[in-house]
């Protein structure tokens, strides 16, 4: 096991003293970078990504101002805290850095114990914009991005194609028929098929640059920067071929009898007059129309204007007001210059004792930040932020402090409990505003992040609802069956004749079952949230129902494949039990040999061994290497090679499956003894 991953924090200041003050002070809870001018962090920036930047000003060549406006034009660093960490103590330099982007902003000479409780506070907010962020972007059932962060995308390479004048590909596409695919196969397998279809689009994408999107529904989009009309039909064209590989039957389509799909393509140069996002979209889809009114399974493309037949509508979020701030300070002077100083921009409204503001923060509207004196009569603002952070109705608005008390444990106190911030009275005007706007800022991006992931988790939760039902409903045929038929196996008067179709049956009803048991788990395994209920699992019965139901590949290759308990062949009855869930080694063991046929020279003998020895030990050997091509990241997502129609999921899912079930996996292979697949317990080898 490896200790958890420090944050990476960079110092960026031209003074050594400084930057061995800060490294540390830092070094025990962060991985400390540092850069020594301008130039030197941004070159670390692009190279290390650190997750949060203390930022001097004043240094040669290149000022802390001007850095942070090139940090800012970084795609993927804009959103990087930066603190200014300087001797310039004016309100115009403060305000000036604050407006920049800047989270925070701490003069010299600083209180290391106030450092460091600000550095804390912004990587806690960064750590939960960044989850929120991430799972936001994702299609829950998919696991491809959503049509949000499809939104995102196509607006930014516009924006880049405009600076470099290449022209911005899309293709937008449909499933053919999947309305009647879903009434006639079900929603389960309806799932499935999306999952595959968008696997196989997202694998298409072969340059890094390239982007692929659920955008709703069975209707996917792809956007391929830098790339002509020619080059996008190319891409289509493919897209459409590898979903026809597939193979996945379609009894109900008019266009084939598998699954297929309609693609629509157009091309636009947004440095030409009258282009625009929305326009490419529309050409996009006015192509796609065409290619399903011609019959469907092909790829169109936008030839002119008239095509278009569908308006889009941007929506866009649009402010339901000014923003609401609630001061609560017992002076009466204290809160009119705090109106003064917000006057015209924000929904501003006061508490001179703190019950009261307590009351008014729970109230509809809320605010969106809360301004709080600590010395006030009754109930001070220590108290009043414990309230606030203990009820669920108000524990996520900002607070900022604003006090006369000007010595430092003071200001860490009030990190320490919640607060976002700290300012000293006299007020200085421009710098309450800039931390006040800078605040409601951040409040608005984590408010919106929070929104769309609550709305993700309540589709998930329907979901697995749905999932959970049909489940119950389909396990129970199915287990019926696997029982009836083991049963016959183990009469004494079933002859050969009938015991080869008895065995088909129970092989393609482990099969239905782990269908059913993966329409759901896998991923829910792939993303960590799995609840593992360990039980008693006879481990030689699953790696002789693995075999069963992969025997008719291994009479295909004519292959041999043994069972071992203990070096030994396993004799009848023989068992080894183990700690698990059944389907999980089930799964993973199904995986694991399916590779070994596949690898296997055809004529040779697999073996599956197991034995409890020094901790539960399972291996599978097959006389095939694994290729020196993918040896590096055979346990990698999507690692395939040689097969023409291989995912690369195998090794991948028995690996996450072995990890749930608290196993460690090994993979040994050379030309000379062919490939073993350790699974074990304990870290030795």
């Amino acid at each position: 096991m490896t200790d958890v991953e420090k944050p990476c924090v960079l110092i960026v200041d031209d003074d050594k003293l400084n930057i061995r003050l800060l490294g540390n002070l830092l070094k025990a809870e962060f991985d400390v970078l540092v850069a020594l001018s301008g130039p030197e962090a941004l070159e670390r920036v692009i190279s290390s990504r650190p997750q949060i930047i203390l930022l001097d000003i004043q240094m040669p060549d290149m000022d802390g101002f001007q850095l942070i406006d090139k940090i800012r034009q970084d795609p993927e660093a804009k959103d990087t805290p930066v603190i200014f960490v300087s001797g310039m103590v004016s309100e115009q330099d403060e305000k000036r850095g604050l407006e920049l982007g800047a989270v925070d902003y701490i003069t010299k000479p600083f209180s290391p114990a106030v450092v460091l409780a600000r550095l804390r506070n912004h990587l806690e907010l960064k750590r939960q914009r960044d989850l929120l962020s991430r799972l936001s972007s994702l299609d829950g059932l998919t696991g491809i991005h959503n049509r949000r962060r499809f939104d995102e995308f196509l607006s930014h390479e516009w924006r880049r194609a405009e600076r470099t004048g290449e022209a911005l590909s899309l293709i937008m596409m449909d499933i053919d028929h999947f309305k009647p695919y879903n009434d006639n196969y079900g929603h389960i397998a309806g799932d499935e098929t999306l999952k595959e279809v968008a696997s196989s689009v997202s694998r298409t994408m072969e340059r890094g640059t390239d982007f692929a999107a659920r955008y709703g529904g069975e209707e996917f989009v792809c956007v391929l920067p830098d790339t002509d009309e020619e080059g996008a039909l190319q891409v289509a064209r493919k897209l459409r071929e590898n979903i026809v590989a597939l193979a996945i039957p379609h009894a109900f389509s008019n266009a084939a009898n598998v699954v297929t799909i309609s693609a629509g393509v157009a091309t636009a140069h947004p440095v030409e007059e009258g282009a625009s996002p929305k326009k490419l979209m529309e050409m996009a889809d006015a192509a796609l129309y065409r290619a399903k009114k011609q019959g469907r399974n092909q790829v169109a493309q936008h030839e002119s204007p008239g095509e278009v037949e569908e308006k889009y509508q941007t929506l866009e979020a649009k402010p339901s007001g000014k923003p609401r701030v609630l001061i609560i300070d017992d002076e009466p002077a204290n809160i009119k210059a705090l109106e003064m100083i917000m006057a015209g921009r924000y929904d501003v409204c006061s508490a001179m004792r703190g019950k009261e503001g307590i009351e008014l923060a729970a109230k509809e509207p809320k605010p969106d930040l809360i301004m709080l004196d600590i010395q006030m009569p009754g109930m001070d603002g220590y108290d009043v932020i414990k309230r606030l952070k203990q009820n669920p109705e108000t524990r996520d608005i900002p607070v900022i402090f604003n006090s006369i008390l000007s010595d430092e444990g003071t200001e860490q106190n009030v990190l320490d409990l919640g607060a976002v911030d700290y300012i000293r009275k006299p007020y200085h005007h421009v710098v309450t505003l800039a931390r006040i706007r800078t605040h409601l800022r951040l409040k608005s991006a984590l408010t919106t992040l929070t929104d769309r992931n609550a709305k993700l988790e309540h589709l998930l939760n329907l979901r697995d609802g749905v999932d959970r039902l049909a489940k119950h409903d389909l396990k129970l045929p199915i287990g019926a069956i696997i029982s009836a038929t083991e049963e016959l196996l183990e009469r004494e008067d079933i002859g050969l004749a009938a015991r080869l179709p008895i065995k088909t049956i129970m092989s393609q009803s482990y099969h239905a079952l782990d269908m059913v048991n993966r329409s759901m788990d896998l991923w829910k395994i792939e993303q960590g949230a799995y609840q593992y209920i360990p039980a008693e699992v006879d481990i030689i019965k699953v790696l002789r129902r693995a075999a069963m139901e992969l025997d008719s590949l291994r009479k295909e290759k004519d292959i041999d494949i043994q069972i071992l308990y203990a070096g030994a062949p396993a004799v009848p009855r023989q068992e080894l039990i183990a700690m698990g869930e059944e389907w999980l080694f089930h799964s993973m063991m199904a995986n694991l040999v399916k590779n070994a046929l596949e690898a296997a020279p055809r004529g040779t003998r697999i073996s599956l061994s197991a034995q409890e020895k020094g901790g539960l030990r399972i291996e599978v050997h097959n006389l095939g290497a694994v290729p020196v091509e993918v040896r590096g990241n055979f346990f990698e997502k999507h690692s395939s090679f040689g097969k023409k129609h291989g995912a690369g999921l195998g090794a991948y899912i028995a690996m996450k499956i072995a990890q749930t079930l608290g196993l460690m996996i090994h993979m040994d292979t050379s030309e000379e003894s062919g490939t073993t697949l350790a699974l074990f317990e304990d870290e030795s080898i």
